[in-house]
């Protein structure tokens, strides 16, 4: 297995360069370098991993980071989040794959990652105001002869 190396991006501007993706969201410079630097921390590379490919990699988490659309810091923390826990669950997929001696475990974790981003997605429709609430109906008992009834339910107030 290839260790993983520390993070570095073979052009130094890059983080530079990329930052900007992030002004609408978060005003301070300093705040926007530190979020595409969790990125890059976040990201997994094999050794063998070299500058332009690592520069491409971190380009697709800012582009990732982007589609989140986030609309000030909090959004943004929770991007990186939600980026970084995508990334771990796909590491763990994929040692899952390659090593059969721990798929079990690597499965299991993935499984805790993809439901932490579930989490994630849902915390961040919330703050957009687009996600629905959502009703788990477990076990519904209806004895014979009675009805029942699945689903939205609106009345009419009663006219006074």
């Amino acid at each position: 297995m290839n260790e993983a190396t520390p993070p570095t991006v073979s052009d130094p501007s890059a983080t530079g360069k990329i930052a900007p993706h992030l002004s609408g969201a978060v005003g301070d410079a300093s705040l926007r370098r530190l979020f595409v630097h969790q990125l890059l921390e976040t990201m997994w590379r094999p050794s063998e991993m070299e500058g332009k490919n690592i520069d491409d990699k971190l380009m697709a988490s800012i582009a990732a980071l982007d589609a989140v659309k986030p609309r000030d810091e909090l959004e943004s923390m929770l991007g990186v989040q939600m980026i970084a826990t995508h990334q771990a669950a796909l590491d763990c997929l994929r040692l899952a794959l390659y090593d059969p001696a721990s798929r079990d475990r690597n499965m299991l974790h993935a499984s805790q990652f993809l439901k932490i981003y579930i989490q994630q997605l849902q915390a961040l429709d919330r703050r957009h105001g687009t996600g629905g609430q959502q009703m788990s109906v477990g076990t519904v008992n209806v004895e014979p002869g009675a009805q029942a009834i699945v689903g939205n339910i609106a009345h009419a107030s009663p006219a006074r």
